[in-house]
Protein backbone atom coordinates (compact mmCIF):
# COMPACT_ATOMS: atom_id res chain seq x y z
CA UNK A 1 0.00 0.00 0.00
CA UNK A 2 1.55 3.01 -0.96
CA UNK A 3 0.84 6.32 1.13
CA UNK A 4 0.88 10.15 0.32
CA UNK A 5 2.29 11.82 3.34
CA UNK A 6 2.04 15.62 3.71
CA UNK A 7 3.08 17.95 6.69
CA UNK A 8 2.18 21.51 7.28
CA UNK A 9 2.93 23.60 10.22
CA UNK A 10 -0.37 22.67 12.03
CA UNK A 11 -1.30 19.26 10.17
CA UNK A 12 -0.28 15.74 8.90
CA UNK A 13 -2.07 14.19 6.25
CA UNK A 14 -1.85 10.55 5.24
CA UNK A 15 -3.94 9.18 2.05
CA UNK A 16 -3.69 6.22 0.18
CA UNK A 17 -2.13 6.83 -3.30
CA UNK A 18 -5.05 5.04 -5.54
CA UNK A 19 -7.53 7.46 -3.46
CA UNK A 20 -5.13 10.93 -4.02
CA UNK A 21 -7.47 12.14 -6.93
CA UNK A 22 -7.70 15.42 -7.83
CA UNK A 23 -11.02 15.88 -6.39
CA UNK A 24 -9.85 14.08 -2.94
CA UNK A 25 -7.10 16.81 -2.86
CA UNK A 26 -9.61 19.34 -2.67
CA UNK A 27 -11.31 17.60 -0.23
CA UNK A 28 -8.43 17.26 1.89
CA UNK A 29 -7.61 21.20 1.58
CA UNK A 30 -11.29 21.92 3.16
CA UNK A 31 -12.83 19.16 4.93
CA UNK A 32 -15.42 20.61 7.05
CA UNK A 33 -17.03 21.89 3.85
CA UNK A 34 -17.78 18.35 3.00
CA UNK A 35 -19.11 18.02 6.54
CA UNK A 36 -21.53 20.98 6.78
CA UNK A 37 -22.94 19.56 2.93
CA UNK A 38 -22.49 15.69 3.63
CA UNK A 39 -24.92 12.96 2.13
CA UNK A 40 -25.73 11.53 4.78
CA UNK A 41 -25.27 12.58 8.62
CA UNK A 42 -24.71 8.97 10.69
CA UNK A 43 -23.64 10.95 13.59
CA UNK A 44 -23.24 14.54 15.38
CA UNK A 45 -22.32 15.00 18.74
CA UNK A 46 -20.15 16.69 21.23
CA UNK A 47 -17.39 13.86 20.71
CA UNK A 48 -17.68 13.13 16.80
CA UNK A 49 -19.19 14.20 13.75
CA UNK A 50 -19.97 11.47 11.44
CA UNK A 51 -20.94 11.80 7.86
CA UNK A 52 -21.42 10.24 4.74
CA UNK A 53 -19.98 12.31 1.65
CA UNK A 54 -19.57 11.62 -1.89
CA UNK A 55 -16.14 11.72 -3.68
CA UNK A 56 -14.99 10.35 -7.33
CA UNK A 57 -18.53 8.52 -7.51
CA UNK A 58 -17.92 6.71 -4.69
CA UNK A 59 -19.72 6.95 -0.98
CA UNK A 60 -17.01 7.10 1.91
CA UNK A 61 -17.18 8.29 5.49
CA UNK A 62 -15.66 10.88 7.37
CA UNK A 63 -15.56 10.83 11.16
CA UNK A 64 -13.95 13.74 12.79
CA UNK A 65 -13.25 13.85 16.60
CA UNK A 66 -14.15 16.71 18.27
CA UNK A 67 -11.79 18.41 20.55
CA UNK A 68 -14.36 19.75 23.82
CA UNK A 69 -11.15 22.18 25.08
CA UNK A 70 -7.91 22.73 25.47
CA UNK A 71 -7.52 20.55 28.89
CA UNK A 72 -9.18 17.89 26.58
CA UNK A 73 -5.92 18.76 24.18
CA UNK A 74 -3.73 18.59 27.10
CA UNK A 75 -5.25 14.73 28.30
CA UNK A 76 -4.70 13.53 25.11
CA UNK A 77 -1.21 15.27 24.57
CA UNK A 78 0.73 11.57 24.63
CA UNK A 79 -2.08 10.06 23.21
CA UNK A 80 -2.48 8.63 19.29
CA UNK A 81 -5.27 10.23 17.50
CA UNK A 82 -8.32 8.73 16.83
CA UNK A 83 -8.31 8.98 13.23
CA UNK A 84 -4.62 7.13 13.33
CA UNK A 85 -6.31 4.36 15.68
CA UNK A 86 -8.50 3.52 13.25
CA UNK A 87 -6.63 3.72 10.46
CA UNK A 88 -3.67 1.65 12.10
CA UNK A 89 -7.01 -0.51 13.74
CA UNK A 90 -8.44 -1.21 10.56
CA UNK A 91 -5.10 -2.17 8.94
CA UNK A 92 -4.41 -5.20 11.98
CA UNK A 93 -7.95 -6.21 11.48
CA UNK A 94 -7.69 -6.47 7.93
CA UNK A 95 -4.29 -8.30 8.00
CA UNK A 96 -6.10 -11.56 10.29
CA UNK A 97 -9.13 -11.53 7.84
CA UNK A 98 -11.63 -9.67 9.70
CA UNK A 99 -13.99 -7.87 7.44
CA UNK A 100 -14.00 -3.90 7.79
CA UNK A 101 -13.38 -0.68 6.53
CA UNK A 102 -10.28 0.02 4.20
CA UNK A 103 -8.84 3.13 5.16
CA UNK A 104 -8.81 6.06 2.89
CA UNK A 105 -6.85 9.07 4.21
CA UNK A 106 -6.71 10.82 7.45
CA UNK A 107 -5.81 14.65 8.50
CA UNK A 108 -4.38 15.67 12.25
CA UNK A 109 -4.56 18.66 13.41
CA UNK A 110 -1.39 19.96 15.87
CA UNK A 111 -0.78 23.58 17.69
CA UNK A 112 3.06 22.69 18.69
CA UNK A 113 2.61 20.07 20.66
CA UNK A 114 -0.67 19.83 21.50
CA UNK A 115 -3.04 17.38 19.54
CA UNK A 116 -6.16 18.81 18.11
CA UNK A 117 -8.95 17.74 16.03
CA UNK A 118 -8.01 14.75 13.76
CA UNK A 119 -10.24 13.47 10.78
CA UNK A 120 -10.81 10.10 9.43
CA UNK A 121 -11.89 9.10 5.97
CA UNK A 122 -12.78 5.00 4.84
CA UNK A 123 -14.84 3.29 2.89
CA UNK A 124 -18.54 3.39 3.22
CA UNK A 125 -20.06 -0.38 4.55
CA UNK A 126 -23.82 -1.13 3.32
CA UNK A 127 -25.35 -3.30 6.23
CA UNK A 128 -27.46 -4.25 8.96
CA UNK A 129 -26.44 -4.39 12.29
CA UNK A 130 -26.63 -6.88 14.16
CA UNK A 131 -29.28 -5.23 16.53
CA UNK A 132 -31.60 -4.98 13.94
CA UNK A 133 -30.50 -8.50 12.51
CA UNK A 134 -31.71 -10.45 15.53
CA UNK A 135 -33.51 -7.78 17.36
CA UNK A 136 -36.39 -5.34 17.15
CA UNK A 137 -39.09 -7.67 16.24
CA UNK A 138 -37.24 -9.54 13.66
CA UNK A 139 -38.80 -13.54 13.08
CA UNK A 140 -36.07 -16.42 14.08
CA UNK A 141 -34.81 -17.69 11.07
CA UNK A 142 -32.97 -20.32 10.17
CA UNK A 143 -29.96 -18.56 8.96
CA UNK A 144 -29.32 -17.08 12.26
CA UNK A 145 -26.97 -20.02 13.48
CA UNK A 146 -24.64 -19.24 10.66
CA UNK A 147 -24.91 -15.48 11.46
CA UNK A 148 -24.40 -16.20 14.89
CA UNK A 149 -21.11 -18.97 14.59
CA UNK A 150 -19.72 -16.43 12.22
CA UNK A 151 -19.45 -13.73 15.02
CA UNK A 152 -18.83 -15.81 17.47
CA UNK A 153 -15.93 -17.33 15.31
CA UNK A 154 -14.63 -13.11 14.52
CA UNK A 155 -14.75 -12.57 18.18
CA UNK A 156 -12.54 -15.77 18.72
CA UNK A 157 -10.04 -14.52 16.01
CA UNK A 158 -9.84 -11.24 17.92
CA UNK A 159 -9.21 -13.12 20.75
CA UNK A 160 -6.25 -15.33 19.44
CA UNK A 161 -4.50 -12.02 18.29
CA UNK A 162 -4.67 -11.00 21.72
CA UNK A 163 -7.18 -7.98 20.39
CA UNK A 164 -10.04 -6.33 22.33
CA UNK A 165 -12.63 -4.22 20.37
CA UNK A 166 -13.72 -2.60 23.53
CA UNK A 167 -16.74 -1.13 22.29
CA UNK A 168 -18.40 -4.22 21.29
CA UNK A 169 -22.30 -2.68 20.65
CA UNK A 170 -24.24 -4.35 18.26
CA UNK A 171 -24.04 -1.82 16.63
CA UNK A 172 -20.44 -1.74 15.72
CA UNK A 173 -21.32 -5.13 13.75
CA UNK A 174 -22.71 -5.53 10.62
CA UNK A 175 -24.02 -8.22 8.71
CA UNK A 176 -23.47 -8.52 5.20
CA UNK A 177 -23.99 -11.63 2.87
CA UNK A 178 -23.90 -13.20 6.24
CA UNK A 179 -21.01 -12.39 7.54
CA UNK A 180 -19.82 -9.94 10.20
CA UNK A 181 -18.14 -6.67 9.47
CA UNK A 182 -16.70 -4.71 12.51
CA UNK A 183 -17.03 -0.63 12.80
CA UNK A 184 -15.83 1.94 15.42
CA UNK A 185 -12.05 0.72 16.19
CA UNK A 186 -11.58 3.97 18.27
CA UNK A 187 -10.87 2.07 21.20
CA UNK A 188 -9.46 -1.50 19.94
CA UNK A 189 -6.46 -2.60 21.98
CA UNK A 190 -3.99 -4.70 21.29
CA UNK A 191 -2.35 -6.89 24.26
CA UNK A 192 0.79 -7.52 25.06
CA UNK A 193 0.65 -10.64 27.37
CA UNK A 194 -1.86 -13.57 27.47
CA UNK A 195 -3.28 -13.37 30.86
CA UNK A 196 -4.36 -9.86 29.68
CA UNK A 197 -5.42 -11.03 25.89
CA UNK A 198 -7.73 -13.25 28.13
CA UNK A 199 -8.94 -11.28 30.18
CA UNK A 200 -9.71 -8.54 27.70
CA UNK A 201 -11.63 -11.37 25.35
CA UNK A 202 -13.52 -12.41 28.82
CA UNK A 203 -14.70 -8.66 28.83
CA UNK A 204 -16.10 -8.91 25.32
CA UNK A 205 -18.03 -12.27 25.39
CA UNK A 206 -19.53 -10.77 28.92
CA UNK A 207 -20.22 -7.10 27.35
CA UNK A 208 -21.59 -8.85 23.83
CA UNK A 209 -24.62 -10.90 25.60
CA UNK A 210 -24.87 -7.78 27.74
CA UNK A 211 -26.06 -5.98 24.49
CA UNK A 212 -28.83 -8.38 24.76
CA UNK A 213 -30.62 -7.31 27.32
CA UNK A 214 -30.21 -3.63 26.91
CA UNK A 215 -31.80 -4.17 23.05
CA UNK A 216 -35.71 -3.61 22.71
CA UNK A 217 -37.73 -6.11 21.75
CA UNK A 218 -35.25 -8.96 21.30
CA UNK A 219 -36.35 -12.41 20.79
CA UNK A 220 -35.84 -15.07 23.78
CA UNK A 221 -34.27 -17.35 20.96
CA UNK A 222 -31.58 -15.08 19.80
CA UNK A 223 -29.94 -15.10 23.16
CA UNK A 224 -30.34 -19.07 23.65
CA UNK A 225 -29.11 -18.93 20.46
CA UNK A 226 -25.77 -17.47 21.20
CA UNK A 227 -25.14 -18.92 24.88
CA UNK A 228 -25.33 -22.03 23.08
CA UNK A 229 -22.48 -21.24 20.41
CA UNK A 230 -20.59 -19.87 22.60
CA UNK A 231 -20.78 -22.88 25.14
CA UNK A 232 -20.41 -25.54 22.56
CA UNK A 233 -16.88 -23.43 21.35
CA UNK A 234 -15.91 -22.76 24.38
CA UNK A 235 -15.20 -19.08 22.65
CA UNK A 236 -12.57 -17.15 24.78
CA UNK A 237 -12.28 -20.25 27.10
CA UNK A 238 -8.94 -21.80 25.70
Amino acid sequence: MTIVNIKRWNKNILCQQQYYTPQMQALLQDLDRAIENPYKILKNDVTSTVVVIEVDNQLLVVKRANTKDWMHMIRRLFSSSRAKKNWRNSLKLLKIGIPTFTPVALIEECFGFLNGRSYFICTYIEGIDALHYFACGAKPQPIWRNVAVNIANMLQKLADNKLSHRDLNLSNILVIDNQPWLIDLDSMRHHWCDISAKKGALREQKRFMENWDEAPGVAPETVSLFQDIFAKLDTFGK
